[in-house]
């Protein structure tokens, strides 16, 4: 469009008034069609200076009338009003003795003039593009890379005498965060090959901050293939809180390091945050720490052995005082409940009594034994005690880990198994008979032997830890040109074995029968020993502990939104974590546990 301004001057200054605006292909000059007035002559003023292009003009009051055609398209640069000249930097004019102004300071060569009370005409405006509001990252705009704009963060900086510039970064990025958020700026971050050892924390004190750490630490140049690692040697590795201006991270690495047992190795949790992008980062998760193994069972206690002579039975004596002699017994329970059984009782001139049974007569096969020994000429034995039952084995966790805003909580781990069952005491051996009117008593039974007790069970084994690379909950996410991996769930534990039962002890002798004088008529003749009492029965085997389940592996884990993948992002998962083994003992196995879930991605119900 073609622009004309009539320049008048006056004795008291110099007046701008449209002489003509023509748009179009059509436009024709007064110069062309030969119609423009002859200057005139003034008085009390010099003659107006003929400006670029000058036609004739009617005269003014104070001097010749002088005519600005199109400043922007001439070339003289030495055309002045009222023969001020104006500056290089200000094209063609500056009218610095009036008030009216041209300005050319426009885009795309576009030229705005000015001049007081007319309209103004103008351009778009171009946007700064070193305004930290409007440009999004150095790779856009390579002069946000300055102190004015940025606190700068090195491995080989101080937090104590560096004060953020490149020549004196700090040396952390939480100093850097820090400083950034007080003054509004943002951090940018180098790497020499070490990164940085501290887990970085991003909470609603440092919302709205931004961080770059495409940077190499001797000049500053950025690379998007470069990237600053963040590398704790425990815990998670970037955590952003509630924020809700929000956050964005350029051309980072972030590494979880793999768990300790039982833990989880998670890279990145971002917990009810919004306006959180990642471009250019990686984050990666360490190992799931595996599962402990399930502790073994103690073997159970013998049954305590039937030494004393208050265990024992009594000879048989002819001729005997007394009415009857007694067996063999246990004053107590032993510390499991075992009991072996009393020896029968010798009768004077009658038969003798059977043994009584061991205890306990439950928990154990065949239950309800009864194992006294039966009386006779001779007193019989009394039978072995039943063993105690086994402890059933640990049943398997059926149940998942679960998730939360803080980490994941492992599963359940595999069940532990029962504790053996008390082997059931010997029988007590049985008297002997006594010949009526013969003046004798028989020989008493031996106590019965001890029991067993059971073995003390296996514990399961533990679930293991998960591998995470990036925990999401309730935050929506931005994951631009990303990439995103987990390791291998961590492995259940085995599942302990039970402790085998204690062994069952033998029961104590019976008393001797009458042998008689030697030579005498009556030798050989007399009532006859008593029975030994029984063995105890062996305590029951503890039972195995099952084996715990295997930690999973996921990429991307998320509690509402879904997480937006752009340009090419990348998320890869690594293997569940395997089964624990159950606990085996005599070859009675206790179930194994389950093998670790893994997906790229994982909804939280």
């Amino acid at each position: 469009m073609r622009r004309r301004w009539a320049w008048l001057a006056t004795g008291s200054g110099i007046m701008a008034t449209t002489a003509s605006i023509a748009c179009g292909p059509t436009e024709t000059t007064c110069e062309e069609s030969a119609t423009c007035p002859p200057p005139a002559t003034g008085t009390g003023g010099a003659a107006g200076a003929p400006m670029i292009d000058s036609g004739g003009g009617a005269a003014g009051s104070g001097g010749d009338a002088g005519v600005l055609d199109d400043v922007s398209t001439q070339p003289d640069a030495d055309a002045s009003v009222d023969g001020v000249k104006p500056p290089d930097d200000v094209s063609r004019s500056d009218a610095r003795d009036a008030d009216a102004r041209v300005d050319i300071t426009s885009p795309d060569d576009t030229r705005r003039d000015m001049v007081p009370d007319a309209p103004l005409i103008d351009a778009p405006s171009e946007p700064d593009a070193c305004d930290p509001g409007t440009a999004k990252s150095p790779t856009e705009s390579t002069c946000l890379i300055s102190e004015q704009y940025g606190v700068f963060v090195s491995p080989l900086g101080s937090d104590t005498t560096g004060v953020g510039t490149r020549s004196a970064p700090f040396k952390t990025l939480a100093k850097g965060l820090q400083i950034a958020k007080g003054n509004v700026m943002r951090v940018y971050a180098c790497d020499d090959g070490t990164g940085y050892p501290d887990a970085l924390t991003v909470d609603t004190t440092l919302d709205g901050t931004s961080l770059y750490g495409g940077f190499e630490c001797t000049g500053w140049t950025y690379a998007v293939t470069r990237r600053a690692r963040v590398r704790p040697t425990t815990g998670v590795a970037l955590v952003v809180k509630g924020l809700t201006a929000g956050l964005t991270v350029e051309d980072f690495e972030f590494n979880a390091a793999d768990a300790a047992a039982g833990a989880s190795s998670i890279g990145a949790i971002v917990d009810t945050a919004v306006n959180v992008v990642l471009r250019g980062v990686k984050v990666t998760a360490g190992k799931g720490g595996g599962g402990v193994d399930g502790v073994e069972g103690a073997k159970g206690a013998d049954g305590d052995p039937a030494l004393g002579q208050e265990h024992q039975g009594y000879r048989a004596e002819c001729p005997y005082g007394g009415p009857f002699q007694v067996g063999g017994a246990w004053a107590n329970l032993s510390a499991c409940g075992s009991q072996g059984g009393g020896g029968g009782t010798a009768s004077k001139n009658n038969v003798g009594a059977s043994g009584f049974p061991g205890t306990p007569s439950t928990d154990v096969t065949p239950p309800n034994n009864p194992n006294g020994g039966p009386n006779g000429p001779t007193g019989q034995n009394g039978g072995a005690g039943s063993p105690g039952n086994a402890g059933t084995p640990g049943a398997a966790s059926s149940a998942s880990g679960s998730f939360s805003a803080a980490g994941y909580a492992v599963a359940a781990p595999g069940g532990s198994g029962a504790v053996g069952k008390t082997g059931q005491g010997g029988g007590g051996g049985g008297g002997s008979d006594a010949v009526p009117l013969s003046n004798c008593v028989g020989a008493s039974g031996g106590a019965g032997g001890m029991g067993g007790c059971g073995g003390t069970p296996g514990m399961g084994g533990a679930s293991a830890g998960a591998s995470i690379a990036l925990l999401s909950w309730m935050s929506p996410i931005t994951l631009d040109r990303c990439e995103l991996m987990s390791a291998a769930g961590g492995g259940g534990g085995n599942g302990g074995k039970g402790g085998k039962g204690g062994v069952g002890k033998a029961g104590a002798p019976g008393g001797a029968g009458y042998t008689g004088d030697a030579g005498a008529a009556d030798a050989g003749t007399g009532p006859g020993k008593g029975g030994t009492g029984g063995p105890g029965g062996n305590g029951g085997n503890g039972g195995s502990g099952a084996g715990g389940n295997g930690g999973p592996s996921y990429a991307i884990v998320y509690k509402g939104m879904v997480p937006t993948k752009l340009n090419g992002t990348i998320v890869a998962h690594g293997a569940g974590g395997a089964k624990g083994m159950g606990g085996s003992v005599d070859s009675v196995k206790a179930p194994d546990g389950l093998v670790g879930a893994a997906a790229d991605d994982f909804a939280v119900p």
